[in-house]
């Protein structure tokens, strides 16, 4: 449950840094916009077995999306929530540490007249 329990102390910690930005674990049909999908990429359970290593590491990406169809607000947006994540360590409620990592960034522009996202991948160890 380390997965779920991290995306709801990500989007906790969002929406309490970012109060124009509405923020989703899952997408649905009325979400409102401007707006950022949490959505979880890879999970690796059981890393090391000493005091200071890692248990596990989950790896998320935060997409913004805007009902816009140009990038700016996305790429305006995605810079709030990367300044509010990258290098965070986040207290998780069974006790563990989440350690944040940014490890890169996509914008996406590949079709004229759609919404445009920016997407960030993300990179955290829990210890505790």
């Amino acid at each position: 449950m380390s997965d779920f329990s991290l995306l709801a102390a990500v989007k906790s910690h969002l929406q309490s840094n970012i109060e124009e930005q509405n923020f989703y674990i899952t997408p649905h049909s009325d979400m409102t916009y401007p707006c950022c999908l949490l959505e979880l990429d890879e999970v690796e359970q059981g890393l090391g077995l000493g005091v200071n290593t890692p248990q596990s590491k989950v790896k998320f990406r935060t997409v913004c999306l805007d009902a816009d169809v140009g990038v700016k607000t996305s790429f305006e947006c995605s810079q709030k929530v990367n300044r509010c994540l990258d290098g965070k360590m986040l207290d998780l409620p069974d006790g563990r540490k989440a350690i944040i990592k940014l490890m890169g960034s996509v914008v996406d522009i590949s079709k004229k007249g759609d919404r445009k996202t920016v997407s960030h991948h993300y990179e955290t160890l829990l210890r505790g």
